[in-house]
């Protein structure tokens, strides 16, 4: 007897079900979706020409734009489902081209090496959080980096196989991606990229609107060390000053000194006088001297009184 079995039921998911959960995620797309601050799509243009860059250099480095990325997993209730997210830049590492259809799933092509995402202020457009945590826990790529312009944040991430560790600037202050001989940090507030120690440099319009930032920062900076060296200057003569009135002050208080030294030797002299004047005009009895001499403090007419008494 011959058993007919059923048909195996079609293994999920296939290439059809990525097509429809590509067409449902597009068509979920709302105008705030689809709007970039200024400072973000600057630093995606930013991105997209260092590694355009890059991929100059070294051709194995692939860059995406807000491809949207999808990869199965078992849902809360058991059933297998597509995961979504499209991070705001991506690399591959892949030395053959990757073709795709306007979506990237890990399980069939190479797995993403560094998600690049820039934090927007308009909380409609997404949830990085929850970008964070799927990254995290189910796309896994090797980096992940989180940029926010407004705040001039930068964070990079390495995925241990379980989660991620922030990483550590090196001695440059830079965090370093040794797979690609990358360095990347801040410069002029956007988040700037070094292949092998060398500065990733931009070409056409805002690669001049950057360069003319950075000479505008370099003439503040000129600026100011200009005004340092003129408050350093006044810092000097006044120091000096305060020097020469120091010096005054001392000579003042050396006179001082002399002048009460002075003083109490004419209170020495005084008082001698005085007594040498009484002792002679009390031998002389000579009572208008001795009236006199209390109030007298004119050393001059003491010298003349005794004089006159020593005759």
């Amino acid at each position: 007897m011959t058993v007919i079995l059923p048909p195996a039921a079609p293994r999920f998911p296939t290439i059809a079900d990525y097509d429809h959960a590509a067409d449902e995620y597009q068509q979920s797309l709302t105008i705030e979706n689809l709007m970039e601050a200024t400072p973000q799509a600057t630093q995606r243009k930013i991105t997209l020409e260092s590694f355009d860059l890059l991929a100059i250099q070294r051709p194995g480095v692939q860059c995406y734009n807000e491809l949207l990325v999808m990869e199965p997993f078992v849902g809360p209730s058991g059933k297998k489902e597509i995961l979504r997210v499209c991070p705001d830049n991506m690399l591959v590492l892949s030395a053959e081209p990757i073709e795709d259809k306007g979506y990237y799933v890990i399980e069939h092509h190479h797995p993403i090496f560094m998600v690049l995402e820039y934090v927007s202020p308009n909380g409609q457009r997404k949830d990085y959080e929850l970008n964070f945590r799927k990254h995290e826990a189910l796309i896994r790529p090797t980096y992940a980096l989180i940029f926010d312009p407004d705040r001039n944040d930068l964070r990079i991430f390495r995925h241990d196989g379980k989660s991620f560790v922030i990483l550590e600037k090196n001695a440059n202050g830079r965090f370093e991606i040794p797979e690609i001989e990358l360095e990347v940090a801040l410069l002029d507030g956007w988040t700037r990229f070094w292949h092998q120690q060398e500065l990733l440099d931009l070409t056409g319009e805002l690669g001049l609107k950057l360069r003319e930032s950075q000479a505008s920062v370099r003439r503040m900076d000129t600026q100011l060390r200009r005004k340092d060296t003129e408050l350093t200057k006044n810092q000097t003569e006044l120091a000096k000053k305060d020097s020469e009135l120091l010096k005054s002050a001392a000579q003042l208080a050396e006179k001082t000194a002399e002048l009460q030294k002075r003083d109490v030797e004419q209170g020495q002299t005084l008082r001698l006088l005085q007594k040498s004047v009484r002792m002679f005009a009390t031998l002389h009895q000579r009572q208008d001297i001795l009236d006199a001499l209390p109030t007298t403090t004119d050393i001059d007419q003491l010298d003349r009184w005794l004089n006159e008494l020593g005759e």
